[in-house]
């Protein structure tokens, strides 16, 4: 169930549905925590994120996408770097980088 809530996530997303798609995510974490399911809190992970992110929540979208990189670098999961690239796009939101 977890998953599939990711990928309606990325939907929403995609489709302009911000809070839709953070809602769905959010939900997908709390189902991958529950179950110990950790590749699939990543997923969602990078989901809040970029969720966060499109609603202007920046410091929020950090907090996602450092949580998700911490998880992915202890498991070796390359995800780690779209974690990564999360962070320097919410920098880049910030003025950080040009």
């Amino acid at each position: 169930e977890a998953l599939t809530l990711c990928t309606l996530a990325e939907v929403s997303w995609l489709q302009g549905d911000n809070a839709r798609a953070l809602e769905l995510a959010q939900t997908a974490r709390a189902i991958a925590l529950a179950v110990e399911a950790k590749d699939t809190e990543i997923n969602a992970l990078l989901n809040v994120g970029v969720a966060e992110l499109a609603l202007g929540n920046v410091a929020a979208a950090v907090s996602a996408f450092e949580d998700c990189r911490a998880n992915a670098v202890a498991i070796k999961d390359p995800r780690q770097h779209d974690a990564a690239a999360g962070l320097a796009r919410a920098a880049q939101r910030q003025g950080d980088l040009e």
